[in-house]
């Protein structure tokens, strides 16, 4: 599956579950992009993860990945400052990896 494809699956998963009451979550649209891989916007810092959900009171940062697709140095460091803070941050390549993850 490609990463768009997998994000799809996982929008559609956590819909399904804040749907029943069981959890709350936001997409973080951090940049668009003109062809060409020119960035029109920049909306949140670099390296911000693509998703946070809450569930029973804890904050997940989830940053989606295909099979094959690997973090980019300013995701690596932005990572460790959320860590460094105690906030969970997970690199997923699936739904059943969310799934996992929160419990569900």
């Amino acid at each position: 599956m490609t990463e768009a494809q997998i994000l799809r699956a996982i929008k559609d998963f956590l819909n399904y579950h804040m749907n029943l009451g069981n959890l709350v979550w936001n997409r973080q649209p951090c940049g668009a992009q003109y062809p060409g891989g020119k960035r029109k916007i920049e909306a949140c810092h670099p390296g911000t993860p693509d998703m946070v959900v809450h569930r029973n009171g804890l904050t997940l940062y989830i940053e989606i990945k295909s099979k094959e697709g690997k973090l980019k140095p300013e995701q690596v460091e932005f990572h460790k400052l959320l860590y460094a803070q105690g906030i969970s941050t997970y690199t997923v390549r699936s739904v059943e990896e969310v799934q996992e993850r929160l419990g569900l």
